[in-house]
């Protein structure tokens, strides 16, 4: 059984020959010089692999993919700014009135999105149930411009999608 017979003293290893004869050594010699193979190819992959995202102008990975920008047309300004892409979080930090953030890039994006916003002591919320039904965006430069008329209520629909 894999090595070791039944009611015997001998020991195989690879399916061959005991252990101590020139079979045994050359199969082991063969198996060692093929893993050490192997495991080089896996490295020198990895390597490459990382070398090429390093060399990525995009964070993400994803040229010409999805890349989102937040615009304030509200008469707040907001000390912090977050959103969830179902799948990816960004912090866009401040954001004063009438001004914009640069783009970002996103991996999954629909017309709306979770948003956090907080100014002052207050923060509003834009929490989306899910995304049944909804359609991935398409490549390209969007904006979630947010509209809010008061910070009194801590749920709200604050944002509609601009496409660029």
């Amino acid at each position: 059984m894999g090595g070791e017979r039944l009611g015997s003293a001998q020991h195989h290893w690879l399916d061959g020959g005991p252990i101590g004869t020139a079979s045994f050594s050359a199969r082991a010699a063969s198996y060692l010089t093929m893993t050490h193979l192997t495991r080089r190819a896996f490295i020198v992959a990895v390597a490459a692999l990382t070398a090429g995202a390093a060399g990525c102008s995009d964070p993400v990975g994803v040229e010409g993919g999805v890349q989102i920008r937040l615009v304030n047309n509200s008469p707040f300004a907001f000390d912090e700014v977050e959103v969830n892409f179902s799948a990816q979080d960004e912090s866009y930090g401040s954001l004063a009135v009438g001004a914009a953030t640069g783009y970002r890039s996103v991996r999954l994006a629909y017309r709306y999105a979770y948003v956090r916003v907080r100014s002052g002591n207050k923060t509003v919320v834009q929490q989306p149930i899910d995304y049944v039904g909804e359609t991935a965006l398409a490549p390209g430069r969007y904006s979630y411009v947010i509209e809010l008329t008061t910070l009194d209520q801590p749920f709200a629909a604050i944002t509609r999608l601009q496409p660029e």
